[in-house]
């Protein structure tokens, strides 16, 4: 038994036969029918409606003497003018052509979030809404619009596929299916292929899954600094004249540099390790742990070291039957008889009052001269061998440019150019001209050319130039002296091989001591008194000078997370819009050179224009959902004109033999 809708006429709402849904049939005595099971006994019709005649016009009563109303009228005027409207939005995709503007409207707004947002510090929002969320809900609601435009194009080319020539009836469920979702679009693919336009609908429907995956994949995060304050300084010293000045005693060097003499000597870490480093190096105030300092000069300490074993004169001599050797240098230092017998002779030999051999340099601030000898040898008779050595080391003045920054609390400075000839013309000053130098140096005249209580504060005090002096470093070479003074009560000496400090003239000085039994020597300590000289040089306070003028400001950076957009992710989304906006655009264009009806996804569509029951023959069965798919296989329809010549379209089953059956 196959069932078909049964379209009734108003009146029949009242007719008793057709209360309830059912009816009892001829047929089958004592059996209960629906309204539509009586399909078949109707005259066969497209839309089949059946006159109420047991209802009658009856004539208004001549009492009567009521107005007719107006609100039916007025009903219906306003139901006509509303579906006016609605045939307006369909014949001009209004609909569609809104939802494809709102999901250019959700792309803009991505596009714009991303801009604003790119290379920029994560915002934050309130209600903890990220960057993220804020565009899945965009992507969304582009996703969902764009669907609106690509299922409609799918149903409309649906009766564009039809009308061309006859096609198997079971392409409607194929596209019906198609625009529903990816899986019915799949299939669409694979039986339609690219032989309609609405296989591009299908590719879209498909592809538009991927949508979120791309927009979230748009983003990427990465840390990064952000300023934060301009707090921080970090020292440089354009004029050096550091001093402790003392009424009743002779200046002294600052104890500063004292510590910063020691600490440079006695250093055990590894001069390529910047974290043990950092104990030597200035170390300027940075709240955040990371802060940078534009390039900068300063004066500064520089060191070198040469070998001069090969200026070492070597005599053997004998006294009272006891041999000796004394190795000499050309300047005059020399170590003397010694012998190596035993444990207490000198292993190293140092001084810093005797004139350099081959170093040389502007201004001095200590030149080392040393001779090492070995532990053992034997001079109870002169040897051809040599067992003795010799070295120089200088720590002079120098003007240095750094470019410096902290990171992670650590400071780390890179040396770019080092200046080292300067000149005395000044007197008592040692000045340095770095070629492009841009730095300044401040001297206040009311702090300068003031004699103190006692003559030695002349010193250190002036006469200055004053006033604002460019390009040029300062060194006071009476405050130099002061310096070099207390090197030479530190490293004048010897150290003794078994190294016991008797407390003469001959015993092992501790300071010299620890030359000899440095890692690296000699050279490695006076790079290690270069880098903390230098910083003390640095923080010294000066006489002429005020504060200000011995630091260069910083700028503070915090770490951050920063927003980065790779904007090669949003290929697909433009290609989905622009997808869309060509499917819409060809599917009116198809329709309207076929002169299509605006049927679009309508299943009202299929109701009123659908196939006619004649088309089917006895040996059809169309029962179930598997008959219908075999049937439909079977068959093959065109969207035709009715003969009617009403203009109406509908389905016709196209016949092997006679053409259209009808």
């Amino acid at each position: 038994m196959s069932l078909s809708l049964l379209v009734s006429s108003p009146s029949e709402q009242g007719d008793p036969s057709f209360q309830a849904g059912s009816a009892r049939s001829p047929e089958y005595p004592g059996s209960t029918t629906t309204a539509s099971a009586l399909r078949g006994s109707l005259p066969q019709t497209d839309i089949q409606t059946v006159p109420d005649e047991t209802t009658t016009e009856r004539p208004a009563s001549q009492n009567d003497h009521s107005a007719p109303s107006k609100g039916p009228v007025i009903a219906a005027k306003r139901i006509r003018k509303r579906d006016r409207y609605l045939q307006i939005v369909a014949d001009y995709w209004l609909w569609e052509a809104l939802a494809l503007w709102l999901s250019c409207v959700c792309f803009a707004g991505i596009v714009i979030i991303l801009a604003m947002h790119h290379n920029h510090p994560l915002p934050r929002w309130p209600l903890t809404i990220t960057i993220n969320s804020l565009l899945s809900v965009l992507a969304v609601i582009l996703k969902s619009a764009l669907l609106v435009p690509v299922a409609t194009g799918i149903g409309q080319s649906k009766w564009h596929w039809f009308t061309q020539r006859p096609r198997q009836l079971a392409d409607i469920q194929v596209y019906d299916e198609a625009s529903r979702g990816p899986w019915g679009s799949m299939f669409m693919l694979w039986s339609i292929r690219w032989r309609d336009i609405g296989s591009l609908g299908a590719l879209i429907t498909i592809v538009i899954m991927a949508i979120d995956p791309f927009v979230q994949q748009v983003i990427h995060y990465e840390p990064g600094p952000q300023v934060v304050g301009n707090s921080s300084a970090i020292p440089a010293k354009r004029l050096f004249d550091s001093g402790l000045l003392n009424q009743e005693a002779h200046p002294q060097i600052t104890d500063g540099m004292i510590a910063a003499i020691y600490q440079g000597l006695y250093f055990t870490g590894s001069s390529n390790d910047t974290f043990a480093m950092s104990a030597l190096t200035p170390r300027p105030p940075c709240n955040s742990g990371n802060c940078t300092y534009p390039e900068f000069e300063t004066l500064a300490a520089c060191a070198q070291c040469a070998d001069i074993a090969n200026n070492l004169k070597q005599d053997w001599t004998e006294v009272e039957g006891v041999g000796a050797y004394n190795f000499s240098l050309p300047n005059g230092f020399n170590t003397g008889n010694v012998q190596g017998a035993d444990g207490g002779h000198p292993i190293l030999m140092t001084s810093v009052s005797h004139d350099p051999v081959r170093l040389r340099a502007g201004l001095p601030l200590v030149n080392l001269t040393s001779i090492s000898l070995q532990a053992f040898f034997d001079s109870s008779k002169p040897d051809s061998s040599r067992p003795a050595t010799a070295r120089e080391c200088m720590l002079y003045w120098c003007v240095k440019k750094f470019q410096s920054s902290i990171t992670k609390g650590i400071l780390q400075e890179n040396l770019l150019v080092t200046t080292t000839e300067g000149g005395d013309d000044v007197g008592f000053l040692y000045h340095f001209k770095p070629p492009g130098s841009n730095a300044t140096l401040n001297i206040d005249p009311g702090r300068t050319n003031t004699a103190g209580a006692n003559e030695s504060s002349n010193l250190l005090f002036g006469p200055y130039p004053t006033g604002q002096i460019n390009g040029t470093f300062l060194v006071n070479k009476n405050a130099s002296a002061l310096v070099a003074e207390f090197f030479a009560q530190v490293l004048n000496g010897q150290a003794t091989l078994n190294g016991f400090p008797d407390y003469t003239e001959t015993g092992s000085n501790a300071n010299v001591q620890r030359l000899s039994t440095a890692a690296g020597g000699i050279p490695a300590v006076f790079d290690t008194l270069a880098v903390s000289v230098t910083t003390a040089i640095r923080t010294a306070l000066s006489i002429a000078t005020n504060e200000d003028n011995s630091t260069i400001p910083g700028t503070e950076y915090a770490t951050v997370t920063y927003v980065r957009v790779r904007w090669w992710w949003l290929a697909l989304p433009v290609a989905l819009e622009v997808g869309t906006a060509l499917l819409l655009l060809l599917t009116i264009w198809n329709s309207a050179r076929g002169e299509l009806a605006m049927w679009k996804n309508s299943a009202l569509a299929l109701m009123f224009h659908g196939m006619k029951i004649e088309a089917l023959t006895a040996s059809d069965k169309v029962g179930t959902l598997v008959e219908m798919d075999e049937a439909a296989v079977q068959k093959k329809v065109v969207l035709a004109p009715l003969e009617s010549g009403s203009g109406r379209q509908h389905l016709e089953v196209w016949g092997r033999a006679d053409g259209y059956v009808v």
